[in-house]
């Protein structure tokens, strides 16, 4: 039986906390996941309509940057 005195024994209290980060948590992978699909769609774009050169493969360091920030993150 749970102590009232000891609350890391109430199994409640741990269930509600454990639930409200796993809510949190999934909404940041959401988040995420949209960024990086974002990002992949505009280097398929920017891969077919900008011409090869330069300013292409700076642009593509750069989100690959950017998408790695997040991955990591």
């Amino acid at each position: 039986m749970a102590s009232i005195d000891n609350p890391s024994q109430h199994p409640d209290i741990h269930n509600h906390h454990d639930e409200e980060h796993g809510v949190s948590s999934r909404k940041k992978i959401w988040k995420v996941f949209w960024i990086l699909l974002g990002l992949t769609v505009a280097e398929f774009v920017i891969a077919f309509a900008m011409p090869r050169g330069t300013v292409r493969h700076v642009t593509f360091i750069l989100m690959t940057l950017v998408k790695a920030f997040y991955i990591v993150a």
